[in-house]
C-alpha cells in the first residue's frame, strides 16, 4: 500500500480459501486476531468480522465516501448483505465510527463471500467499477437502502433507483406504464422468467411504490397478477410472518432488478446520461430486433 491509505473492516464478509486479494490501489486482507478482538470489544456488532479492505483513497475524498465506494462495488458484484461503518487512517490504530450507518435488523441470508474461483472476476470488476459515480441518484439510493430503519423505506429506495434508470423522462405518458414496459424490454438477465411474467412483477413493484408514497394499504388477495398480496405500506413488518416474507420477496426482487439496471447502463456508458439512456430505451422498445437504436449516433 502507499503511505496514505485507510483501513475499512468488512462485516459479514469472507474470502473463501484466500487470506489476501490484491486489487487496484487496494487489497482485501485477513485481520489478525488482536484486531478482531479489539473490534469485537469496542463495537457490539452481531455480525462476523474477519477481513479488512486497505485502500488508497481518491484525491480529496472523505473516508466515508471511500467506504461507500468499496461497499457499492461489492454490492454490485453480487447479491448479499455486507456492512461497514468503521475506518482508521494509515497506521493509526484508533477506529472512527459513522453512527448513522446502521444495519437495521436486515434479513442477512448468510455471509457475503468471494471464493477463490470468483477472485479473478472480482479483480476485473473492481478495476472497472471502483470509479463509478457515487453521486448518481440510482447508485446512491441502491446503496443507502441498507441503512433504512423501516422495511417500506428500503423497498422504496430500490424502487426509486430502478425508476430513475428506466424512466429518464417523465414529460410524456404515464410513468407506471413507461416503467414496466422499459423494464420488461431491457431487464431479464437475473430473473429467468418470461416477459409477460416480468411485466406483471414490475407492475406490482410500481404499484407498491405508489402506495408507499400515498400511505395506502395494499389488499390484493386473490389477484393472481399482483405478486405482493397484502402489504401495509405505512408500517414496518415486525410480527406478521406472512407480511414479513412478502416484504423480503419484494425487496429481493427490486434490489436485483436495480443491480442489473445499474450494471447494464454503466457498462453501456449511459448511467450518467439520461438523454442517451432515454434514446437507447426507446430504441429497444420501438425496434427490439435491432437491439440498439438504428442510428449511427446512438449508443450501442
Amino acid at each position: 500500500m502507499t503511505s496514505k491509505y485507510i483501513t475499512i473492516p468488512l462485516f459479514n464478509f469472507e474470502l473463501t480459501d484466500l487470506d489476501v486479494l490484491e486489487l487496484s490501489k487496494a487489497k482485501i486482507v485477513r485481520a489478525n486476531k488482536a484486531e478482531i478482538k479489539k473490534i469485537e470489544s469496542l463495537f457490539e456488532y452481531s455480525l462476523p468480522y474477519s477481513f479488512n479492505v486497505e485502500i488508497s483513497p481518491f484525491e480529496s475524498e472523505k473516508p466515508i465516501r471511500t467506504i461507500d465506494r468499496v461497499l457499492i462495488v461489492l454490492k454490485l458484484f453480487k447479491d448479499g448483505f455486507i456492512f461497514s461503518n468503521l475506518f482508521r487512517q494509515n497506521d493509526n490504530q484508533t477506529y472512527r465510527q459513522i453512527p448513522h450507518y446502521t444495519p437495521w435488523g436486515l434479513e442477512r441470508g448468510g455471509i457475503y463471500s468471494i471464493s477463490k474461483v470468483e477472485a479473478s472476476s472480482f479483480i476485473d470488476f473492481w478495476e472497472k467499477y471502483i470509479t463509478i459515480n457515487l453521486q448518481n441518484f440510482a447508485v446512491n439510493r441502491f446503496h443507502l437502502a441498507d441503512y433504512r430503519a423501516y422495511t417500506p423505506d428500503r423497498f422504496f429506495d430500490y424502487a426509486l433507483s430502478l425508476e430513475h434508470l428506466l424512466v429518464p423522462s417523465s414529460k410524456e405518458g404515464e410513468i407506471s406504464y413507461k416503467f414496466r414496459i422499459a423494464g420488461t424490454r431491457v431487464l431479464g438477465a437475473t430473473d429467468n422468467i418470461s416477459k409477460e411474467c416480468r411485466l406483471k412483477k414490475l407492475k406490482s413493484v410500481y404499484g407498491l411504490r405508489s402506495n408507499i408514497v400515498h400511505g395506502v394499504k395494499i389488499v390484493h388477495k386473490g389477484n393472481k397478477d399482483n405478486h405482493f398480496k397484502t402489504l401495509s405500506s405505512t408500517k414496518n413488518a415486525a410480527d406478521d410472518k406472512e407480511e414479513k416474507d412478502q416484504w423480503k420477496d419484494a425487496i429481493s426482487l427490486v434490489r436485483n432488478y436495480s443491480r442489473e439496471a445499474i450494471r447494464m447502463f454503466y457498462e453501456k456508458g449511459l448511467l450518467d446520461n439520461s438523454n442517451k439512456r432515454r434514446q437507447w430505451i426507446e430504441g429497444k422498445i420501438i425496434n427490439p430486433e435491432c437491439g440498439i437504436i438504428c442510428n449511427q449516433n446512438a449508443p450501442s
